[in-house]
């Protein structure tokens, strides 16, 4: 084929070449190993430059491989001496990327952006200008300038995110209300261990209990319904406000190096731990605050002999 010869493509064009099948890693069993799947491109035209070793998809780009939908306005296959594609760059306003499960009954993350790079030998997505990804099993939903998509076999390993900031939305499950909201810089999600990382500038808020998290890392742990089970926030300090939810006023805040909160039962604040309320401060190297009986308790360090101090506001008249 002469060098960038147009190739009007008017139905589906099937890629048999063993580099091409290699782009995605599809969703397969067991059975089906033996065999190749195919790849389907279909586009307004293709253009080939061989001296270039790239193939340029252009106009209502869709590629389909067993599992894995995407869908651009122009794709473009970068291929090495050996045939084999290094890289595939699709882009779009947006381009739009569907993952199913491996029982194809559900989706297992789908995403958008203007562009997204697919690099075949690391199963990597790099997604940027205006990234979005969902994983919805889990409700939840990150934005950033870029997004780096892990998949192995059509399941999703990780994820990271950056941007300023980075925010997540998790939603509470088969629920229109939201669980927690988020802002960062940098973000760290492994579904295979239910835990989310946030770093540098992190901040979550839980609108169900009035609650906002600042520090410079926070994890938070999902249960097997995908709720928060615990979140870790450390930083220097790290700070917690929580609001009433009877009145909306104020019920605590606190400052410390590390703060471990477990939704609806209590926080346990420790190292340099301060809290306050509207008639007393607490002041120790760990401190309880119990969420049920909204009573602090503030226990010392024996081994180091650090004391815990309470200061009592004196009530108005």
């Amino acid at each position: 084929m002469k060098c960038n010869k147009a190739m009007r493509t008017s139905r589906w064009v099937v890629v048999f070449m063993i580099a091409l099948n290699s782009l995605f890693m599809p969703v397969i069993r067991a059975e089906q190993l033996k065999s190749k799947t195919p790849v389907y491109i279909d586009s307004n035209r293709a253009i080939y430059s061989e001296d270039k070793l790239i193939t340029r998809f252009i106009g209502a780009v869709t590629t389909v491989r067993q599992g894995l939908e995407v869908k651009s306005d122009e794709l473009i296959i970068y291929s090495n001496a050996l045939g084999e594609v290094e890289k595939l760059v699709a882009t779009g306003n947006p381009t739009y990327i569907k993952q199913m499960t491996q029982d194809g009954q559900g989706v297992e993350y789908s995403s958008e952006s203007l562009q997204a790079d697919y690099f075949p030998k690391k199963s990597l997505w790099v997604l940027t200008q205006r990234a979005v990804a969902w994983k919805p099993s889990d409700s939840l939903r990150i934005k950033g300038d870029k997004i780096e998509i892990y998949n192995k076999d059509g399941h999703l390993e990780e994820m990271k995110a950056e941007g300023k900031p980075t925010t997540i939305r998790k939603m509470l499950p088969d629920s229109t209300r939201i669980d927690y909201n988020s802002e960062s810089l940098k973000v760290h999600y492994l579904p295979t261990q239910s835990r989310l990382t946030l770093t540098e500038n992190a901040v979550a808020w839980q609108p169900s209990e009035q609650l906002r998290v600042k520090g410079d890392q926070i994890d938070i742990f999902f249960q097997e319904d995908s709720r928060v089970k615990k979140m870790t926030s450390y930083g220097r300090p790290t700070r917690i406000k929580k609001l009433s939810l009877v009145d909306g006023q104020e019920e605590f805040r606190s400052r410390s190096l590390q703060a471990d909160y477990f939704p609806g039962q209590l926080f346990l604040l420790s190292k340099s731990a301060v809290v306050w309320k509207k008639d007393s401060t607490y002041i120790g190297e760990k401190i309880e605050y119990d969420l049920v009986t909204k009573i602090a308790k503030a226990v010392g360090e024996p081994k180091t002999k650090k004391r815990v101090r309470v200061i009592l506001q004196p009530q108005r008249k």
